[in-house]
């Protein structure tokens, strides 16, 4: 999956740092790159691959280091960064978090079109139902105590035929958060498209969150997630993950990616509170 990285802020902001980080040591993932822009906003992008065989959620955690100084001061060209796996215990939801919902949202359609009323679909040739997998990916982007602040998921599952992909089902899930020191909101969520490209599909999401009292009241700060999930016809699946932040101390908000083998598996979401 080949995608080129533009900015969903409105404009192109002049880029003060680019670091790509080695990933060798984490299985299925492929690369990441943090891009840091003179004024504060932050790209995250994460790649990989989850094999056909999979069974299980996994996720990884992007940290940046040295981003200000003793002073408060934005630093982004003494930054470093780094990328470790997250712990099964903070990737799996548990039932008794401290955090809150802030209007979670749930939806899907058919060839970009938005309904909360049944699963999306999209087919190309039909579906014969020889061969069917499944397979999501999710978001997080959390603040510099790892309180969760927004998360998004999208997953798919696809059949094939005669060494194709030929049909496609998809779903999303949209969660802001009210960590008790802070709330956020959805301004916008859901399904982009669902694209046959040679023998794979490919299929986008997107949830876009704001928030005016982090870390204090006044500011407006926000989170933009892009997932892309591609099915391939061997039964593994490539994603990439976009998080964008921006407004008030959007460099300092984290982020954390994976993926997951089976829908009713979600990543953890509004896990901590204050």
């Amino acid at each position: 999956m080949t995608l080129a990285t533009q900015s969903v802020l409105g404009d192109e902001p002049e880029v003060a740092r680019t670091i790509d980080l080695d990933t060798s040591s984490n299985p299925h993932l492929d690369s990441v790159t943090v891009t840091l822009y003179a004024d504060g906003r932050k790209n995250v992008r994460m790649s990989g691959t989850a094999p056909a065989e999979a069974t299980e959620i996994s996720g990884y955690s992007v940290r940046l280091l040295g981003l200000s100084n003793a002073q408060g001061e934005y630093t982004p060209s003494q930054a470093s960064a780094r990328v470790q796996a997250v712990p099964a215990s903070e990737v799996i939801s548990s039932n008794d978090s401290g955090g809150t919902v802030n209007g979670e949202n749930s939806g899907s359609g058919s060839d970009g079109t938005s309904s909360d009323s049944d699963f999306g679909t999209a087919s190309h040739g039909g579906n014969d139902g020889q061969s069917d997998y499944e397979g999501g990916i999710w978001v997080r982007s959390e603040d510099s105590v790892d309180l969760d602040l927004a998360y998004t998921e999208g997953w798919i599952d696809w059949t094939t035929s005669g060494g194709e992909v030929d049909y496609v089902d998809w779903k999303w899930h949209a969660v802001p958060c009210d960590t008790g020191c802070s709330t956020w909101y959805i301004e916008d969520a859901g399904h982009n498209y669902s694209d046959f490209a040679g023998d794979t599909v490919e299929v986008k999401f997107h949830g876009d969150f704001y928030n005016y009292d982090f870390p204090s009241d006044g500011g407006r700060t926000e989170a933009h997630h892009r997932l892309w999930t591609t099915g391939n016809p061997d039964g593994s699946m490539d994603w990439t993950t976009d998080h964008w932040h921006s407004g008030e101390h959007a460099w300092s908000l984290r982020t954390d990616a994976g993926w997951f083998d089976k829908y009713d598996e979600h990543a953890n979401h509004c896990a901590q509170g204050c």
